[in-house]
């Protein structure tokens, strides 16, 4: 059993081709930003091809291979090599990174189910992750229990918590990027949850069970950055697609990721027939660039209005955010839009 390491000098041997985006695919996407890109990306990636929970456990021999060995799979969280064969869970069981319950979608088709977001992990690290949002500060080193056959457990370099989980340095962009996925794949429509991820941790408590929250987005945003995609992650990324039909566009284009929920996003200024909303300098700016009012609403992530007032024809209003939590959606006229507080 080996423990390979994904950053840095590559496999030896990886042979796999760089990730193969088809021609047009992000078409559209030129110059939007926050709320425009994460649209027009979710517009891109809905409606793939559905496979079941249990179709997953042969796809992933395929999406996680060994490149080194091909009758091996690689292990998320501990990062070691094992024989994909199908054990019923006794080697490698299959993870939600999206924890299940962030949400009460189970292994139901559809988020449950979503390629991207399933992961092989060993029974007991994937235990020990249970189902706590990804952050730093974990003081607890878990451990790797091996199948049958090997004696003594080995460190995994992912740490724990009562509220958090921190996985090994090498995915941790990985991660990240699945998380941002599903954020913006499953917005409510469809018939499933509309996955929302926020920068608090924990995201759910035992008030606000089985919410459709998932943390924390300011260390994702940072992982993001410190473990770009390699050829390991494209190559799942390209597997996925020929399955799916979709591809995480956070692997294909991780500046994304800033244009959507990093503090300096640019804004489109080109577009004033439009109206727009977002966060900047401690408020929420909302600018009525119709030609009549409009009613102006902020509700916090379980649906409680925190903000009501209206903005003129051609004006707009800036909303401090003292006191708001860390998503509100914003109601401006008719439109909804979800914006983060920096």
């Amino acid at each position: 059993m080996r423990r390979i390491v994904l950053l840095g000098v590559l496999l030896v041997g990886l042979s796999w081709i760089q990730a193969q985006i088809p021609a047009g695919y992000y078409d559209g996407t030129e110059g939007l930003y926050r709320e425009a890109l994460h649209s027009k990306l979710h517009q891109i990636i809905k409606g793939n091809k559905v496979f079941t929970y249990g179709d997953a456990r042969y796809i992933l021999d395929e999406t996680d291979r060994d490149p080194n060995k091909s009758s091996n799979i690689i292990l998320v969280y501990g990062g070691y090599s094992v024989s994909s064969t199908w054990d019923y869970g006794k080697t490698w069981n299959r993870e939600h990174v999206w924890a299940k319950s962030h949400g009460d979608f189970g292994t139901d088709d559809g988020p449950g189910s979503d390629l991207h977001n399933l992961k092989p992990a060993d029974e007991s690290v994937n235990a020990d992750r249970s189902n706590k949002d990804f952050d730093e500060g974990g003081w607890q080193e878990s451990d790797y229990s091996p199948p049958s056959g090997y004696s003594s457990p080995y460190k995994t370099g992912c740490y724990t918590d009562d509220d958090s989980w921190e996985p090994r340095d090498e995915v941790k962009g990985d991660i990240a990027r699945i998380i941002l996925y599903m954020d913006v794949r499953y917005d409510g429509g469809d018939g499933f949850p509309d996955l929302q991820v926020v920068d608090k941790v924990p995201s759910i408590t035992s008030i606000t069970f089985y919410q459709p929250y998932h943390g924390k987005l300011s260390t994702l945003l940072k992982w993001n950055e410190q473990d770009p995609p390699d050829d390991f992650e494209r190559h799942r990324n390209d597997v996925i697609y020929s399955y799916q039909n979709n591809r995480n566009p956070f692997i294909d284009h991780p500046e994304f990721v800033n244009a959507i929920w990093g503090k300096n996003a640019a804004i489109d200024a080109k577009d004033k027939s439009s109206d727009r909303v977002y966060y900047s300098k401690g408020n929420v700016v909302c600018e009525n660039n119709s030609i009549e009012s409009k009613s102006l609403q902020v509700f916090n992530p379980a649906g409680k209005q925190i903000y009501n007032s209206s903005v003129a024809a051609g004006k707009k209003a800036d909303i401090p955010t003292t006191g708001f939590p860390a998503l509100v959606i914003v109601k401006l006229g008719a439109k909804a839009t979800k914006v983060v507080i920096d």
